[in-house]
């Protein structure tokens, strides 16, 4: 299970809503506004469903940046890992992230 203090739930609630959970999965609406940063968090391996497209910028625990443009109707498949992310653009990104306990 989640280490609660690293959840992205917890330390971004005004970004990740739980949808669903159960011991294996948990479903989560994420909404990602012009400005919004959600500091450093993990997750599981996950799919996400991009709702609303965008520019994203990721950055690792070690500091490297990334950036990531989603467009609607993608589907990606991501490891475990943490990172932090900002909506560096003017659109508001939404999608519906799947984590695999």
């Amino acid at each position: 299970m989640k280490n609660i203090s690293d959840d992205a739930v917890t330390i971004a609630p005004h970004v990740h809503k739980t949808l669903f959970e159960t011991e294996r999965i948990r479903v989560l609406d994420v909404t990602v506004k012009p400005g919004d940063v959600a500091k450093m968090h993990s997750h599981p391996e996950n799919i996400v469903v991009v709702l609303e497209g965008g520019r994203l910028e990721f950055t690792s625990e070690d500091g490297t940046k990334k950036e990531s443009t989603l467009t609607e109707s993608a589907v990606l498949h991501n490891p475990a890992g943490r990172h932090a992310v900002a909506n560096k653009g003017s659109a508001e990104i939404r999608v519906i992230q799947i984590e695999l306990q």
